[in-house]
C-alpha cells in the first residue's frame, strides 16, 4: 500500500495542483468579488494511474488572506488513500491573476487555475498555468445542488514528455472553476530507462462558502 499511497500522492497533487510550464503571462485580469478571507471551495475529484483503479479525494480551497498585492490560499487534499491530508499555501498576484508561490517557493507559471474571470470570449483563447486554452462554448453544469452556466476552454498537449486533452469550465458570472477532466499520457526516465503512464482525472464542485 506505501508504494500506491506514494505514487496516489505525487499524481494527484500534480493533477489537483495542475502542471506547470514554462509560459508566462503579462495581462491584467481583475479577481472575482467572492474571493475574500473565508471563502472557501470544495471539489470532489477521482484519479485513474495507468491500471491502478480509481483513487477519489476532496480538495478544499480556502481563502486566507487578500491584500493590494496578493491573495494567499490553503490547499487540502484528504482521501482514504491517503495517511494525511495534503496541504500546500499558494499565493496569486491580486492584480495579474497569476500564480506566484507555492509553500513560498517561487514559481512563475502563469494564470492561476481556480478562477477565471472576467470570462473570455468564446473562439478566444487564454492561457492557465501556461497551457494555451481554446473557449469552445457555453455548457450548464449540474454541480453543488445547482446548475452553472459555463465557459468550455479545451487545451489538446502534444509535447514529448505529455499528450493528452484537458477540458475546462468555468461560471460565467463567478469565474470559478466547476469541472475538470484531463486524459493524459506521460513519458518519463525510471531507473536509466524510457517508461509511459497515463492518468484520467475528474473533479467537479462540490460546494462553495462565500
Amino acid at each position: 500500500m506505501r508504494g500506491k499511497d506514494l505514487a496516489f500522492t505525487a499524481a494527484f497533487t500534480l493533477i489537483a495542483f495542475t502542471m506547470l510550464a514554462s509560459f508566462s503571462r503579462s495581462e491584467n485580469v481583475a479577481h472575482p468579488s467572492w474571493i475574500k478571507p473565508g471563502a472557501t471551495v470544495v471539489y470532489y475529484g477521482s484519479l485513474t494511474i495507468g491500471e491502478e483503479g480509481i483513487l477519489e479525494a476532496t480538495i478544499e480551497w480556502t481563502v486566507k488572506n487578500v491584500d493590494l498585492n496578493s491573495i494567499e490560499l490553503e490547499a487540502t487534499i484528504e482521501s482514504a488513500n491517503l495517511r494525511t491530508p495534503i496541504s500546500r499555501m499558494f499565493k496569486v498576484s491580486t492584480a495579474t491573476g497569476k500564480l506566484l508561490s507555492i509553500d513560498r517557493d517561487n514559481v512563475d507559471v502563469g494564470r492561476f487555475f481556480l478562477w477565471l474571470y472576467p470570462p473570455p470570449s468564446i473562439g478566444g483563447t487564454v492561457e492557465i498555468e501556461g497551457i494555451p486554452y481554446r473557449v469552445s462554448g457555453l455548457e450548464s453544469v449540474n454541480a453543488s445542488n445547482r446548475i452553472w452556466r459555463c465557459i468550455v476552454a479545451n487545451s489538446t498537449l502534444d509535447n514529448y514528455d505529455i499528450r493528452g486533452v484537458i477540458t475546462r469550465w468555468y461560471d460565467v458570472e463567478t469565474g470559478i472553476q466547476i469541472k475538470v477532466y484531463m486524459d493524459l499520457s506521460f513519458a518519463y526516465l525510471f531507473k536509466g530507462e524510457n517508461t509511459t503512464s497515463s492518468a484520467k482525472a475528474a473533479l467537479i464542485l462540490l460546494s462553495t462558502s462565500f
